[in-house]
């Protein structure tokens, strides 16, 4: 089982302005016909460091536990 927890869970509220403030300008800036596939790939990996550096300023820990299974005979 793996538990998910934050020291500041108020700061993932970060997450939204920054979203916004990433995908608002290209959105305006990159019309439909000059949608090119390195655009895409600039946007995905926009967002994809938005959300690590959020996860990241809230301190997100992931915390891994293990049972050993016990063996009736």
């Amino acid at each position: 089982m793996i538990n998910i927890s934050f020291d500041n869970p108020l700061l993932l509220l970060v997450i939204i302005p920054l979203l916004l403030l990433v995908t608002v300008p290209h959105l305006v800036a990159i019309r439909h016909e000059n949608r090119t596939r390195a655009t895409t790939v600039s946007l995905v990996l926009h967002i994809l460091i938005v959300l690590l550096a959020s996860l990241a300023l809230a301190g997100m820990r992931m915390t891994t536990v293990i049972t050993k299974p016990r063996f009736t005979s």
